[in-house]
């Protein structure tokens, strides 16, 4: 595998460097739904079409990491990959625009749609490392409808590393736990582990996220996550990124 990025999923995928010589992975596109300037997504838009062109040249297999968040818009529907696309921030319309200049190319692929990728070196200003951040901090601003569906970052390259042997067509596959956790009940989460006690504010707002894994299980039978999976994702990630942190807590 070719893999083209140096940040989270690009360094989850090393260990599978020596597998699927066919396929070039790329991991170098915007990763956070942060608003950015305009220079960032048209980094990301000539960087695709110059891997486009190499992969039509080596008769390579892309693979692109999308959103499964903001890609579809505000929707209560549970989200798989005929739900319709609405996207309405920036970030979400530049992801289906990356979506479509894939499909247009000619170019074999496999585009995975991902819930809330969780594990080392992530982005501090993604979901769960910047809500265990501001309970240490003491104070958490937490939105009450919101739901998100976590998915350690070792957990997805594994799953991917089973698809990429398994599908030869191109195709669109949404990777998740299809477990989603109320952000309140993370925060609480977080707190228990964390043995501290933070100033919780709740605004009124926030969507929920719903995911199927059904094309996903289609693909790949054997795929399930234990009831309890999203806690465990949590604390595997506050012990993994915060053990020495938390040796200091009271």
């Amino acid at each position: 595998m070719q893999i083209r990025g140096t940040g989270m999923v690009a360094t989850s995928l090393r260990p599978y460097l020596h597998h699927h010589g066919d396929t070039f992975a790329f991991a170098c596109g915007v990763a956070q739904s942060a608003p950015l300037g305009h220079e960032a997504y048209d980094r990301e838009i000539t960087l695709l079409h110059q891997a486009l062109e190499h992969c039509r040249n080596e008769k390579l297999r892309f693979v692109y990491f999308s959103s499964g968040g903001t890609i579809y818009g505000p929707t209560p529907a549970v989200r798989d990959e005929t739900t319709p696309l609405a996207p309405q921030s920036p970030y979400g319309q530049h992801k289906q625009r990356c979506e479509e200049i894939i499909c247009e190319s000619g170019v074999r692929y496999l585009i995975v749609r991902l819930a809330n990728l969780v594990g080392s070196n992530q982005n501090p200003a993604q979901l769960l490392p910047a809500l265990i951040q501001q309970v240490m901090n003491g104070h958490v601003r937490v939105q009450r409808f919101a739901h998100r569906d976590l998915l350690d970052v070792t957990d997805f390259a594994s799953i991917l590393d089973r698809l990429l042997a398994v599908t030869e067509f191109s195709d669109t596959v949404v990777l998740a736990s299809g477990q989603s956790i109320a952000v309140p009940r993370l925060v609480e989460t977080i707190q228990t582990i964390l043995n501290v006690s933070a100033k919780i504010e709740v605004v009124d707002s926030g969507e929920p996220q719903q995911f199927s894994i059904d094309r996903l299980r289609s693909y790949l039978p054997n795929i399930s996550f234990e009831t309890d999976y999203p806690y465990r994702v949590i604390q595997r990630t506050i012990s993994r990124q915060y053990g020495e942190t938390l040796e200091h807590l009271p």
